[in-house]
């Protein structure tokens, strides 16, 4: 059964969870999107007010002189820093393979993912960079309002072509063109080659 004493170790557990990920990785939202941070914020508002809140937070100031601590040290970083390469499975060996992909903010406030969509994603660098499916997103850099953050993404691996999974990890990247990428997506899942 779970306890009064259960419920207030869950609260302080979420309250100094938040306090990481806007502090050490500046990303709140990270945090405040999962369901059960939703459900924790409701009980947060309901009982964890008055005396008991700042009797708490009184108790937690050693805590959060750490965490502010280390945040200076992690300037910088993100929370997808903390989850590591895929080393293998459904990705094709080539820079970046495995790794998480950026999440850039737009200049309407939007994320990357919130145009790109889920899914497979394709993102080429221009025009030029041939390669497509219908049954993967393609996205050309150079027309993204995001500071140039994707091509900047593509310049530091040296390619011109990243394919995203819908997990948001690198599948694999190649240079000159997609096609290549495509085709060895559909090998990977036993499917026709469906390149455009």
């Amino acid at each position: 059964a779970l306890t009064d004493a259960d419920v207030r170790e869950m609260l302080i557990q979420h309250i100094l969870t938040e306090e990481i990920f806007t502090r050490v990785f500046n990303d709140s939202d990270f945090h405040r999107e999962n369901n059960i941070a939703r459900k924790l914020y409701e009980l947060e508002g309901e009982f964890f007010v008055g005396a008991t809140k700042r009797d708490t937070l009184k108790s937690l100031e050693p805590y959060y002189t750490t965490i502010r601590a280390t945040a200076a040290q992690k300037a910088g970083e993100t929370a997808h820093d903390l989850i590591p390469a895929i080393a293998s499975g459904l990705v094709m060996p080539s820079p970046a393979a495995g790794a998480r992909f950026i999440q850039p903010i737009l200049a309407d406030g939007r994320k990357l993912d919130d145009v790109a969509g889920q899914g497979w994603r394709l993102f080429v660098r221009d025009d030029s960079v041939t390669g497509s499916s219908p049954l993967v997103t393609r996205l050309v850099a150079a027309s993204l309002d995001d500071a140039g953050a994707v091509t900047a993404w593509l310049d530091a691996h040296g390619v011109d072509a990243v394919l995203l999974r819908p997990d948001h990890c690198v599948f694999g990247t190649a240079s000159g063109t997609g096609v290549d990428l495509i085709e060895a997506r559909a090998r990977a899942l036993g499917l026709a080659l469906e390149t455009a």
